[in-house]
């Protein structure tokens, strides 16, 4: 088995989130499966020779936003070879892909345009 997993908040309700990912899995064609629970989790699963790829998006409250989980695991006699030959290409775009979804339901979330992103704050010596 080959995994990988990136964790990381967003401003954006778990809805919305669950919404997006599975409208972009449709256009993509992979097959959602079975273990998806709208709106706290999306899976869905492709297949290479020997290999099943599944992809799990969890969506978890966390405050005023939501915590973002999102693991992809290789399964089979040939996870190891995919893995190091497509997965850590597919880990490296993860958190990229990640960061679009949310902002593109911030944008949702404001039709106006998303509210300024907070300055971050400077320390002088």
């Amino acid at each position: 088995m080959w995994e990988f997993t990136l964790v990381t908040t967003a401003d954006a309700p778990p809805e919305r989130l669950w919404g997006l990912t599975a409208a972009a899995a449709d256009r993509a064609g992979r097959r959602t499966t079975e273990d998806s629970r709208p709106p706290t989790r999306y899976a869905e699963e492709s297949a290479l020779p020997l290999v099943r790829v599944v992809t799990v998006h969890e969506f978890e409250p966390a405050g005023a936003g939501t915590r973002v989980r999102v693991t992809i695991r290789y399964r089979g006699p040939l996870a190891l070879l995919w893995g190091s030959l497509f997965g850590q290409r597919q880990a490296r775009e993860l958190a990229e892909r990640t960061r679009r979804l949310v902002g593109q339901a911030r944008r949702e979330d404001h039709p106006g345009g998303p509210p300024p992103l907070p300055r971050p704050a400077v320390q002088t010596a």
